[in-house]
Formats: structure tokens, C-alpha cells, sequence
């Protein structure tokens, strides 16, 4: 839901296109390899920050949520 605000906002369509990839990678990988993959799409939140910051921290938190804990 936060891209598509993110996109309804006028953000970069690169930076949107790239964040959902990066989410989509992060939903088809378990374990460690998921932890990375939600790193980097909220790193690549970071590109649509600019657009709306308020949006794209929440964004962030939600990601930052779905890591699962270090054993």
C-alpha cells in the first residue's frame, strides 16, 4: 500500500519500480537471505524519500518489522 501512495505522489517511477522488486525478492526468500533482501529494499526506500519522507519512514519501519529475529 505504501508504494502505491509513494507512486499516487508523483515519486520517481524508477525508485517505486525498483523498491516493489525489491520487496517482491524479499517475500520469495527465507531465513538470512530475507533479512538481506528486506535490507535492501529499505535501502531502496531511501530513493523515494525525497518524494515524501513522512510516507517512505513508514515504509521503512514496516520492512524493518518483517525481519526476522537473529539467532
Amino acid at each position: 500500500a505504501y508504494t502505491d501512495q509513494l507512486e499516487r505522489k508523483g515519486c520517481a517511477a524508477g525508485a517505486v519500480s525498483a523498491l516493489r522488486t525489491q520487496i517482491a525478492a524479499a517475500e520469495k526468500a527465507n531465513g538470512a537471505a530475507r533479512n538481506t533482501a528486506l535490507d535492501a529494499a529499505v535501502s531502496a526506500a531511501e530513493g523515494a524519500r525525497g518524494c515524501d519522507g513522512k510516507k517512505t519512514d513508514l515504509l521503512k519501519k514496516a520492512l524493518q518489522d518483517l525481519r526476522a529475529p537473529a539467532m
